[in-house]
């Protein structure tokens, strides 16, 4: 074996033992491609190896020893990829009551906020299915625009405005040396609204 083939098989040696420790930690061997294991691109790895799969390039004893793997598979329908989503929310709102998940956020390893915000996307794009649409929509405090869930409700008002009364504007403070301020709370602004 010559030195560049000794080292690309250690890096495949190292991806497949990788991905079997994933496999016993999360469950099942099928990491989302964009997941890092203490540095090492895991989810890159493993698609990698399902396109040369596909691409008849991955060599028997590669597919032979990644079968081994529980819960491995050379690629996930999108109906799988829906019903793992799904029941990653579903879990969610169980333990958080609440489907208002941030972009980034991870539930047990799987990237939840992507899929939420990809599902918003289809729905507006109206490429997501009416069944799905009504299955999302059968959950307690689900929407459509992240704008509408983005702020936690200890944020919202707490008091509805009512139609009569018109919002008031923001006193604004002059922009002079002595209202600027390095870090912290800005001064007390002037009560204008004639309120003690």
């Amino acid at each position: 074996m010559t030195r560049r083939t000794q080292a690309t098989h250690a890096r495949w040696q190292e991806g497949l033992s990788r991905l079997r420790a994933y496999a016993h930690t999360h469950g099942a061997g099928n990491p989302h491609t964009r997941a890092v294991v203490d540095g090492f691109r895991l989810g890159r790895w493993a698609a990698v190896q399902r396109e040369r799969y596909w691409a008849n390039r991955l060599p028997p004893e590669h597919i032979t020893a990644l079968q081994t793997v529980p819960g491995w598979d050379w690629g996930r329908t999108n109906a799988d990829r829906w019903t793992e989503g799904f029941t990653h929310l579903r879990s969610y709102l169980d333990e958080h009551g609440t489907t208002a998940v941030d972009t980034l956020t991870v539930h047990e390893g799987f990237e939840l906020g992507g899929w939420v915000a990809r599902r918003r996307s289809n729905y507006h794009q109206g490429t997501l299915s009416p069944t799905r649409v009504a299955v999302l929509e059968a959950l307690p405090g689900w929407v459509w625009t992240r704008t509408e869930d983005q702020w936690p409700p200890a944020y919202k008002p707490s008091v509805p405005t009512s139609q009569n009364t018109a919002p008031q504007p923001c006193p604004r403070i002059p922009s002079t040396a002595a209202t600027r301020w390095a870090g912290g709370w800005p001064p007390a602004a002037p009560n204008t609204n004639g309120a003690p």
